[in-house]
């Protein structure tokens, strides 16, 4: 990695040397300060070198999560984490030997609409591995399936209503009608 970074130069002849690493203190798995010396040959022999210093801080390593698809539940439907943990087993395309849940941020927010992140990890056989979805609930909405007796009522008043309108309507015109000829006529 370091001497992807590096180049050397021939001044004189303008050709690209190849770097190498002349030496190194450089213990790949411990945090410290370490001394890695860089060295370039030209076709001749002559030498040059470079030390690099290189202060590692954190040696922990990355912590890979298999993200999955997102589960989306009403606030009506409320799952326990046994329920979950079937819902997201569900999800996998690989069977694992164990599988737990290590944080669940839906649990306490069952009913509360709004998106919560469930971390699980998973034995592979040869190794732990994180996995992650998050849990989407939605506001619950109410479904009306039967018509009840105001409702009815309320269409029946909307019903005589607009007929009355109509009535009054047609009414008026035939007396704006029937004036309006006997008008001419005089």
């Amino acid at each position: 990695m370091i001497l992807e970074s590096m180049s050397a130069i021939d001044e004189i002849d303008k050709d690209f040397i190849e770097v190498y690493i002349k030496s190194s203190d450089f213990k790949k798995h411990e945090t410290g300060q370490f001394t890695v010396i860089i060295g370039a040959k030209d076709q001749f022999g002559n030498e040059a070198t470079k030390e690099v210093f290189i202060e590692v801080l954190d040696n922990t390593p990355p912590v890979f999560f298999i993200k999955i698809p997102a589960i989306n539940l009403d606030a009506s439907n409320i799952h326990d984490a046994n329920e979950l943990l079937g819902l997201i087993k569900n999800l996998l395309t690989i069977n694992y030997t164990e599988i737990e849940i290590t944080q669940n941020d839906y649990e306490g927010n069952e009913t509360k609409p709004g998106v919560y992140v469930v971390t699980l990890s998973a034995n592979t056989g040869t190794e732990w591995i994180q996995i992650q979805t998050q849990v989407r609930v939605n506001e619950t909405i109410p479904i009306q399936t039967d018509i009840n007796s105001t409702n009815i009522h309320n269409i029946w008043i909307i019903i005589r209503v607009t007929l009355t309108l109509i009535v009054l309507i047609v009414g008026s015109s035939i007396l704006i009608i029937k004036r309006r000829k006997s008008i001419r006529l005089k």
